[in-house]
């Protein structure tokens, strides 16, 4: 059984290496810089969103030099200088693009743009990569990446310096090499991020469409739905083009019309302007994105928007919706959110190896914790009951106090029904979850999995809303699950961290293994050296060490002692290549490793967000 299992083990790395970019020649800080959007130093957790997207980072020239990869960017009165255009100077590998291709193909980095930011100084520069990153410019999927793209590369550029040739063939690539109807979808969608629009992209490449179909596209984006109506009027009905020409003008000006239209003010959701906004999401497939933000606050275009939203933006739209009270019981909406999960729970558990983007556990926990909290209100302490008085207060020993406007009757029968549609909603978020950890893919590593002080009350950094015991139940649970055959031992430290109690397998159930982290943790913070020491004493080797905990014990020359004890545990285990990840749910307190000493088998993580057990995988594969 056992030889069978070591088999497996080495099928599955293997399978791994195949799949992972050729990393040759790719230093590990422009990977991590990739992967994190940061080349050494702790990682800071990003905020909530299924796509791991950051807000944009003000990322700068010095973050380039101390890559140590690209040449100079800057002169030495400071002002921006173009990349120097030598090839015997120091550049970028020729897999640097692979490794971005991953990334953005994946939706796996957990700073996209920092990618992003690679991808503009590789066509910057004249190097091995230039090639390579126009051809990948064509390749990027949506019109906001586009757009961050072009702010990097302008920021990268010396003043008074065009696009050139390369990038400039590259970006015509971008927008007339694609479908007409999905170039109309990418430019109606996203018309403008940071300071940059189509129009003014366009009027830099002057460029000629290739088609009239192709030439409304254009003429709206640049000029309007007028100019774009001028040009249908040349296109003849004997042209064999004229249908499609049709067809492309109606839905640029429905595009048009619900961009328009405005929901007015204390009016309901049966008002005309809703109604039709709701008939054009239908007719024409449009996107969040495509409507007003006063439509954003309509149960009826949610509906409609709902039937063809990728079950990822589903997840990541709920707390909203609960947020802004757009969910009420009892209506069609609650019914069409159940329905799109119920559709991610069978796409995860029956096509997750189709998945071209996987669906991270945490994204789950978080849409659903969040979704859960929100607006999480108190039984009100006293109900107002009409009477032949008229109304009066009666008493209620739970909660504070409650609106005058409602009496108790309906109070109960709206607060019942309430709490069973979000229980519905919740309760196909579970399901969801337990589908997520089944969708992962194992690294082949064993683990040792070790949790400190983690309280019931005590949100983690960013996600305030994911108690810290449960993101510590999770990233387990995701390792215990996916990494079959005792690759991965589960511990809970004390105070004078030596191993108390080793974690059970909990299966998929996130509040058992949450339940039995709460009640053997420690309540002081972590020691790190004191942890490896004991492993070191008990030859515990493993290849990947994970330490989560609110806080760690931090001094003056922590960090050097740190260093020292992972060295010390390589030697005493015999694993030179062993890894440790350390995860500080609450507070941004972690042992301070100087630049110049850093160490690339250690990462260190202030917070929680949704990408992070992707993070801690790709970590462990070698990726960065």
């Amino acid at each position: 059984m056992g030889d069978q299992a070591t088999e497996e083990n080495k099928q599955n790395e293997k399978t791994l290496r195949d799949d992972l970019p050729d990393l040759s020649g790719v230093s590990l800080a422009l990977r991590r810089f990739i992967h994190l959007g940061c080349s050494v130093g702790p990682y800071h957790s990003k905020r909530y969103h299924i796509r791991g997207i950051a807000p944009l980072q003000p990322y700068s020239h010095d973050q380039i030099l101390a890559l140590g990869v690209f040449s100079e960017l800057l002169d030495k009165d400071g002002d921006r200088t173009a990349i120097e255009k030598d090839k015997s100077q120091n550049g970028p590998s020729s897999n640097t693009i692979e490794v971005i291709r991953k990334v953005m193909k994946e939706n796996e980095g957990t700073s996209r743009r920092a990618a992003l930011f690679i991808l503009a100084a590789c066509c910057r520069t004249k190097s091995y990569t230039l090639n390579d990153a126009y051809t990948f410019v064509k390749d990027i999927k949506c019109a906001d990446d586009l757009l961050i793209f072009i702010k990097y590369a302008m920021d990268l550029a010396p003043k008074k310096t065009g696009w050139g040739s390369g990038l400039r063939r590259a970006l015509k690539s971008w927008y007339f090499e694609r479908g007409d109807m999905e170039l109309a979808e990418q430019l109606t969608c996203v018309r403008q991020r940071f300071c940059w629009s189509h129009k003014d992209i366009l009027k830099l490449l002057h460029a000629k469409p290739r088609n009239k179909v192709q030439e409304l596209v254009i003429a709206y984006a640049m000029h309007g739905i007028g100019k774009a109506k001028e040009i249908l009027k040349n296109v003849t009905g004997e042209d064999p083009i004229r249908e499609d020409a049709e067809k492309m003008f109606a839905y640029l000006n429905a595009a048009n019309e619900l961009r328009k239209l405005r929901t007015p003010r204390g009016c309901n959701s049966k008002t005309p302007e809703v109604q039709k906004a709701v008939n054009l999401i239908k007719t024409h497939k449009f996107q969040l994105e495509h409507c007003d933000d006063t439509m954003h606050l309509e149960p009826l275009v949610w509906e409609a928007l709902l039937e063809h939203m990728p079950f990822w933006k589903v997840l990541e739209h709920l707390p909203k919706l609960r947020c802004n009270r757009i969910l009420k019981p009892g209506e069609d909406l609650n019914k069409a959110i159940l329905i799109s999960l119920r559709h991610l729970h069978d796409t995860l558990t029956k096509a997750s190896s189709s998945l071209t983007s996987p669906i991270s556990p945490g994204v789950v926990l978080v849409s659903m914790q969040t979704y859960r909290r929100v607006n999480n209100e108190d039984v009100p302490s006293k109900v107002w009951v009409s009477t032949k008085d008229g109304v009066v207060a009666v008493r209620n020993p739970h909660g504070k106090h409650g609106p005058p406007n409602l009496t108790a009757a309906h109070n109960q029968t709206r607060t019942a029904k309430s709490q069973g549609s979000a229980d519905a909603i919740t309760a196909g978020m579970v399901e969801n979850l337990s589908s997520a950890f089944q969708a992962m893919k194992p690294t082949g590593k064993h683990f040792i999995f070790a949790t400190g002080k983690t309280q019931q009350k005590n949100g983690c950094l960013v996600n305030l809303h994911v108690m810290t015991h449960e993101a510590a139940a999770l990233l387990f649970i995701c390792l215990d699950a996916v990494e079959t055959h005792g690759n991965v031992a589960g511990y809970c430290i004390d105070s004078n961290s030596t191993s108390v109690a080793k974690l059970r397998s909990p299966g998929c159930s996130i509040s058992s293994c949450s339940r039995e982290i709460t009640q053997e943790t420690a309540s002081t913070p972590i020691n790190v050296e004191c942890w490896l020491g004991y492993l070191s004493r008990q030859k515990l080797a493993t290849d990947v060490i994970v330490l989560v905990a609110e806080s760690f014990v931090s001094e003056r020359d922590s960090g050097q002692r740190l260093l020292e004890a992972m060295k010390k545990y390589r030697m005493d285990t015999k694993k030179p290549t062993a890894k440790l990840v350390m995860v500080s749910f609450a507070s941004k307190v972690l042992p301070q490793i100087e630049a110049e000493k850093f160490d690339y088998g250690i990462l260190m993580v202030y917070g929680f967000d949704s990408q992070l057990p992707f993070i801690i995988q790709r970590f462990a594969r070698g990726d960065f």
